[in-house]
């Protein structure tokens, strides 16, 4: 396809090169080295320029593609901003670029940002089906404890404090300390289910799964429902998830409870510890939290730094 186009563009400037010896313009062009090297640069630019069309950014058939996979909107958001990122920062697609996107990375990223860069931009090689490249992921060192994620004392100032001064915050913290559900899934559920106590719902994966509402929860929240969703905006539609991020950061500023900890995953964190602490079934905690495998639920009931630090000064006395 190359040589083709080459000799085609070769064939075209010749036959231009004759008109104009005919007409005597330009009796001086001869067909020099320097010149078919001329015609073969801009052959290539030509070739090259018709092979970056093939790579085009295309983020809204990206997205489109992602949410046929099932991802939640948190993951398509962040694919998205990595595949933007990359075609702002270098405009075309091709391995050169690609090498030195994946430099750039592991020169100024942790592990856990480059590996999360490197599967989205993974994931968009297989949506434009490109083969011509191959990150290599860091090895990125597993750490034993679970920080950033609320604890019982920072929980119970959040509660106190939200109740009178944010109630929309207060519930959002509530049900999903109560039931475990991520923040994709918590805009999605319906008031008419409280009543029932229960909820079947499609998360991450596509995998669906069924969540619980204790009594206790169901009457603590049913006159701030919703009409149609749980959680609503100022406008009684579905939140957005960054919608919910926002009032959690906002919710951080005004109480005093560090940032850090006021994110939404960070409440699901919450429900898998306070769970353990009542029983030792971590099968039906990772069926609850909807994990295909036990290795990723145990994550969750991991204790912070902080924890395992008053921990082993209450148990080593020897």
């Amino acid at each position: 396809m190359k040589e083709n186009l080459y000799l085609e563009i070769i064939r075209k400037q010749q036959e231009l090169i004759n008109l104009m010896l005919k007409t005597e313009i330009g009796t001086d062009i001869k067909e020099t080295p320097a010149f078919e090297t001329e015609l073969k640069n801009n052959a290539v630019i030509e070739i090259e320029q018709s092979q970056n069309n093939d790579t085009k950014c295309d983020i809204s058939g990206f997205e489109k593609w992602l949410k046929r996979k099932g991802m939640s909107q948190n993951g398509i958001d962040s694919y998205l901003y990595t595949v933007k990122e990359f075609y702002k920062k270098y405009g075309i697609l091709n391995n050169e670029n690609l090498e030195k996107y994946e430099n750039y990375l592991k020169e100024n990223w942790k592990p856990k940002t480059v590996n999360l860069r490197i599967a989205a931009m993974t994931k968009y090689f297989k949506y434009i089906n490109y083969t011509e490249y191959e990150f290599l992921r860091l090895k990125d060192q597993k750490q034993t404890f679970c920080d950033n994620v609320i604890n019982d004392e920072q929980y119970t100032e959040l509660m106190s404090w939200a109740k009178l001064n944010m109630p929309k915050v207060w519930m959002i913290c509530r049900v999903m300390a109560s039931t475990g559900v991520r923040v994709s899934e918590l805009i999605e559920l319906k008031t008419a289910d409280l009543e029932k106590g229960y909820a079947d719902i499609v998360g991450k994966g596509n995998k669906q799964r069924r969540i619980y509402y204790t009594k206790s929860l169901q009457e603590e929240i049913k006159e701030q429902c919703g009409v149609v969703y749980i959680v609503e905006n100022r406008y009684g539609l579905k939140m957005s998830t960054r919608g919910v991020s926002q009032l959690l950061v906002t919710a951080s500023d005004r109480s005093g409870v560090p940032r850090e900890v006021m994110h939404p995953h960070s409440f699901r964190h919450y429900f898998a510890k306070q769970f353990m602490k009542q029983t030792q079934d971590i099968s039906l905690l990772g069926d609850i939290l909807g994990h295909s495998s036990i290795s990723t639920t145990a994550i969750y009931t991991r204790m912070t730094s902080q924890e395992q630090k008053d921990e082993i000064e209450r148990l080593v006395n020897w």
